[in-house]
Parts: structure tokens; sequence; C-alpha cells
């Protein structure tokens, strides 16, 4: 059973985006391998300017651009790419910006997840949990 909102490493993410096929899917990330998921968006981040990709840094656009979606449709939104925004922006953008993204899944009845990794230290993994609760 999934949870509104939490912490979830890569096989759980899989789990996730195979789970209610006729759930619609968002998947912020760096990952190239998401292109053939049913009901899957897929959201790009890169800093090389590409045709359906985003700037790490230019977090207003990825709001933006969730936001649009998210009113249209309740989602299952993962954030595949924290430590990429934290390496873009600085941690304490990243983690405001995960919160942002947390508050408009919740006002939409969409579900929010994030995927981490062993690099994350214990302490940021921590914020997460806070944030995300």
């Amino acid at each position: 059973m999934f949870w509104s909102s939490g912490l979830i490493n890569d096989e759980e993410l899989w789990r996730v985006l195979r789970s209610n096929p006729s759930r619609q899917k968002i998947v912020i990330t760096r990952k190239n391998n998401l292109n053939d998921l049913r009901n899957t968006r897929t959201i790009y981040l890169s800093k090389v300017s590409r045709p359906g990709y985003f700037d790490p840094s230019k977090l207003y656009v990825l709001e933006q651009n969730l936001w649009r979606h998210l009113q249209n449709s309740p989602s299952d939104v993962i954030l595949d790419a924290f430590e990429y925004l934290a390496i873009e922006n600085g941690l304490e953008t990243a983690l405001k910006f995960t919160g942002k993204l947390r508050d408009m899944a919740v006002l939409t009845g969409s579900r929010f997840y994030v995927t981490v990794s062993d690099a994350l230290e214990e302490r940021t993994i921590h914020l997460l949990r806070r944030i995300l609760d």
C-alpha cells in the first residue's frame, strides 16, 4: 500500500510507476529510461538545452508546468532528482522546492514521493521526512 507522500528508493519507484495503471504519473527525473511507461508524463531535467527538457535552475518553470497539470488531473508525482536539484540550486532551495511540490500535490488530491539514495546524508533524509509529513 502506498501513502499520500513519502520517501522511496529506486525499487519502490518502479512499484509506484507500475501500480494503478489507470492513474496518471508525473516523474521529475534525469533518467532516460522512463519513456515507455503507460500514463506517465516525464519531466526531464538537464542543463543542456533540448526540446522537452527543463533547466534545473529554473524551478519556477517546473512549478508552473506541474501546477497546470495537477489542476487537470490528480496524479502520483515522483521527484526522482532531489540530489540533482540540491547540487544545482543548493540544499536549502531544493528542500523548500520539495515542500512546495508536496503542498501542490496535497492541494490537488495527488500523491507525492521523493526518491532518495544512500548518497544523501542522514540529516537531509530527516529534513525531507519532516517536509513530507
